[in-house]
């Protein structure tokens, strides 16, 4: 993890490794208890050629330095509202996440063909670095309030991502949520914490039932097959509802 714009990384090359490489802004006085987890995109690779042929890029992604991402959009830092502002998210604490599976964090296959494919581990382990430092950050600003250390983190937590790391966002979404409620310590430490989404750029769409042929869905086996991604039809799929 980097914690800060000034380059201080900790951790692994995820390229290699299970330990995720993400970047961390805190967040400022004004709005102390809201946090962004982002997932960075970057396309996707359907075999083991191409995934070879995108390594370097990965690899290139593990040596930014902050000041290199936590700029502009969403995460950016100027609050004024002008076009390269951002006032609603200026204040708020960030974690971005690299991207480096290149199977929007749901690659399962492990190490095969001398590559790893573990993006949804490194998702989930990210997520649980993110939600340790929000919970020390919390306890910092506890000090000298009169509550207790223990008292729990009530604030809000935005998933988000763009492109393929939109996609990871939604397709991980549950399973985040899932250990922030249920596993321990992070089920108590963030009781009555809020979690949202909103993703940028993310949806992708097959072509209509009776088309004579669907690359979309081609893509999606090709890559279920190379990357082991556990994504089934009716995960990627939204049932149309009668109002």
């Amino acid at each position: 993890v980097r914690t800060d714009a000034e380059n201080n990384p900790v951790g692994d090359n995820p390229v290699t490794r299970q330990t995720p490489q993400m970047f961390h802004r805190q967040p400022r006085s004004t709005n102390p208890n809201k946090y962004i987890f982002w997932m960075n995109g970057g396309g996707w690779c359907r075999d083991v050629e191409e995934c070879q042929s995108k390594t370097g890029a990965a690899t290139e992604k593990g040596t930014r330095n902050a000041p290199d991402l936590l700029r502009g959009g969403m995460l950016g830092e100027e609050c004024e509202n002008v076009d390269s502002g951002n006032p609603l998210f200026c204040d708020w604490g960030t974690f971005q996440v690299e991207y480096c599976d290149f199977s929007s964090f749901r690659s399962t296959q492990g190490l095969s063909n001398g590559m790893q494919f573990r993006g949804k581990a490194i998702a989930h382990a990210a997520w649980r670095v993110a939600l340790d430092t929000i919970w020390s950050e919390h306890t910092t600003s506890l000090a000298g309030s009169g509550l207790p250390e223990t008292t729990p983190f009530t604030g809000l937590i935005m998933l988000s991502g763009n492109s393929a790391g939109g996609v990871g966002i939604m397709s991980n979404a549950d399973e985040l949520k899932a250990i922030m409620i249920n596993e321990a310590p992070y089920s108590t430490r963030f009781q009555g914490a809020t979690l949202k989404m909103q993703v940028h750029s993310a949806p992708f769409f097959s072509l209509p039932n009776g088309a004579s042929s669907d690359p979309f869905k081609t893509l999606i086996d090709d890559m279920r097959s190379t990357h082991g991604n556990p994504t089934t039809d009716s995960d990627c799929t939204h049932a149309s509802r009668s109002s």
